[in-house]
């Protein structure tokens, strides 16, 4: 299975599960309507908390603003007023207390609410009755919850004035059994320390077992995502400790390490549970600090993901904002810091279609794994805006924002395996080929000492060839000469023919060491033929052989029009080349093959989009082997010259039918081109 085919499941899979996710969230807004409170009293005479599950205690509640009224003495008819109604949940700003005059988020009041319970919940004749419990997350910012005249549960310390009050944040369970079917519940509420006083969450209503379990199953799930991102952050951090080239795994371990500590003291403050020394002040900071915090390391995250779809001045923009907040948080106390965030919420929301919006151009764009990215991103967003329903009480759905950032985590941490495979697959592949190129590169140097010596084999020879020429037969014409010079020197007094003669004699001798000797030496070192071009050059070399050999030399017009062309022919190294190829070529067959024939060929082809030197030596001489092919000196200089050019030869033959070397040799592209050959192709 290729990667491609893998990479595509697994998008297919997580988008899958994006869109399984989505439905679950709709699905989930869509229950059965649960009942509200109408003018202070809720009515579950229908419902069934075994069928139904548990109530949210939504609705109209009696308010009395200013007043702090004991349990027993809401009924007493000496109560100075009527009570006014206010929605939970929901804040009393503006509201007015009960002298009229409007509450700001400074104050203190009493809420209650009268329930009126199933018959088979508070039935006397049912020996079973249920344990029933009220779950309040948190109020603003400290209360006494009373139940049937009962404390049950309270957060902080209760007071009219700021220095008084204590400000806590804990979830509570107040257990009760209910005498009969109307339950009185009363809070006392204070808040001095948050820019909204009252009842923020809604208080639930259930068996003590269904709320346990709720909350139970909350506090695994809250441990669970805050483990997985601390696990994560923990990860990433590892990985870009490794490789710190690349950044996006830095930022996205510092990301998730701000979620989890954002988890702490959030949602069902888990912090809270495990200890209640953590001030009100400083969890609220924490919590503020990390809403400043995570989307900048997120927008840098982006950045690095994605670097030329991320705008510079958006990033630096947002980074000031997040500066001034955190700033703004950290010095102000609550009560003030709390004020900026619902206009920060906005720029929030703008930042979040902003990720949005760079999420889709990366796709557009073609980014490698951007669809991943997108959905993960797309789900996060839909969770938040979906929780915003229970927020406003519109829909009673669950709290979806950890199931979200959940999402978000699980599709970068996809996003980034992938990529992190694909740099792995990359570098894998490069080290293979850095390993081929090495072997290459080692064959090249390997050959390269094997030209060397060989070349430096060939000079010996060559020398050793000029020193027995010089030695030899050239040496010899030169003591005849002397010889026959003295000769006639003595000869000059009493025979003047006889002088003649001999200096005659010493002037043909010299001439051949000249003509001979000294020419055949000089194109040994340096065959001055080849500036003529290269097919006098090889006229030339033939010409020594003629005597030997019934030699033929068939040249392409082709090759004549380029040796002839006046931009100047054949370039001299490849001329150089191709004649001592010739050379070595030829006195291979002098010394082995006992041939009579020679044929040699020069044309010039076209192939593969280019030009090509084909040379063609062939001898009618004993042949050999292919079985056993030679390597001699003479096979291994060919092969250097050859490979010098760029080229590649092959030497083909038998037993008794004779030998052909065949060579092509590429013409270099600035190489002058004769217009008959774009004919020839």
């Amino acid at each position: 299975m290729s990667r491609i085919t893998v990479r595509m499941r697994m998008y297919s899979v997580f988008l899958r599960s994006s869109l399984a996710f989505i439905i679950f969230i709709l699905v989930t807004t869509v229950s059965r309507a649960a009942p509200r409170a109408v003018e202070g009293v809720l009515d579950l005479a229908d419902w069934d908390f075994q069928r139904d599950g548990i109530v949210a205690l939504n609705g109209e509640w009696e308010f009395y603003g200013g007043l702090f009224l004991p349990p027993d003495a809401l009924d007493a008819s000496s109560l100075p007023r009527t009570p006014r109604l206010i929605p939970v949940p929901g804040s009393w700003n503006g509201y007015q207390d009960q002298s009229g005059a409007p509450m700001g988020s400074d104050g203190f009041a009493t809420y209650r609410l009268k329930i009126l319970l199933p018959r088979t919940v508070a039935d006397s004749r049912n020996p079973t009755k249920d344990e029933l419990a009220i779950f309040v997350p948190y109020v603003n910012t400290s209360y006494e919850l009373w139940v049937d005249g009962d404390l049950l549960a309270a957060n902080g310390r209760l007071a009219r004035s700021r220095p008084e009050e204590k400000p806590q944040f804990r979830p509570e369970i107040a257990r009760f059994r209910p005498a009969d079917r109307h339950v009185d519940l009363v809070l006392h509420v204070s808040n001095f320390h948050f820019r909204e006083g009252g009842i923020p969450r809604r208080l639930e209503l259930g068996t003590a077992d269904q709320i346990a379990l709720k909350q139970r199953r909350l506090e695994v799930t809250g441990a669970t995502l805050f483990g997985a991102n601390l696990i994560m952050a923990i990860f990433f951090a590892g990985i870009y400790a490794l490789r710190r080239e690349n950044r996006a795994d830095g930022y996205f371990s510092l990301f998730l390490l701000s979620i989890a500590l954002r988890m702490l003291v959030t949602g069902d403050h888990i912090l809270a549970r495990v200890t209640t020394e953590l001030p009100w002040e400083m969890a609220l900071k924490i919590e503020y600090l990390m809403d400043f915090v995570s989307p900048t390391i997120f927008l840098f995250y982006l950045r690095a993901l994605f670097p030329e779809d991320v705008s510079t001045l958006i990033g630096r923009c947002w980074t000031a904002v997040a500066i001034l907040g955190g700033a703004a948080v950290l010095v102000l106390p609550g009560r003030l810091s709390s004020r900026i965030i619902p206009p920060y919420l906005l720029l929030f929301a703008a930042i979040l279609l902003y990720f949005v919006y760079v999420s889709f151009r990366a796709v557009a764009r073609g980014r490698p794994d951007s669809r991943l990215f997108l959905g993960g991103i797309v789900a996060t967003i839909v969770a938040s805006l979906v929780t915003l329903l229970r927020y406003t009480g519109i829909a009673a759905v669950a709290e979806l924002i950890p199931m979200g950032i959940f999402v978000l985590v699980l599709s970068q941490c996809l996003f980034l395996a992938v990529r992190s495979a694909r740099t792995y697959q990359q570098a894998l592949t490069l080290a293979t080929e850095n390993a081929r190129m090495l072997a290459k590169t080692e064959w090249q140097l390997k050959k390269l000492k094997e030209y060397r010596r060989l070349m430096t084999l060939r000079e010996e020879h060559l020398r050793r060839r000029i020193a027995e020429t010089l030695h030899g037969r050239t040496q010899g014409r030169l003591f005849t000469a002397i010889r026959r010079i003295d000769q006639a020197e003595r000869a000059m007094s009493h025979d003047i023919a006889a002088a003649g003669a001999y200096l005659t004699d010493a002037k043909q001798l010299l001439d051949q060491v000249r003509e001979d000797d000294i020419r055949s030496v000089g194109r040994q070192l340096h065959p001055a033929a080849v500036g003529a071009g290269i097919v006098a050059a090889i006229e030339s070399l033939l010409d020594t052989f003629e005597e030997s050999y019934r030699v033929h030399f068939d040249v392409d017009p082709d090759v004549e029009a380029m040796d002839q062309a006046e931009t100047g022919g054949f370039h001299y190294d490849l001329r150089l080349g191709v004649y001592r190829i010739v050379e070595e070529g030829l006195n291979n067959i002098s010394r082995h093959a006992k041939a009579q024939r020679i044929r040699l060929s020069l044309a010039i082809t076209h192939r593969d989009s280019g030009n090509y030197l084909e040379l063609t030596l062939a001898d009618d001489g004993v042949g050999f082997d292919p079985k056993s092919p030679s390597s001699g000196l003479g096979l291994q200089t060919i092969d250097a010259r050859v490979s010098d050019l760029g080229g590649h030869w092959t030497l083909t033959g038998s037993p008794g039918k004779g030998t052909t070397l065949r060579v092509s040799i590429p013409l270099k592209p600035d190489q002058p081109e004769h217009p008959r050959e774009s004919r020839t192709a």
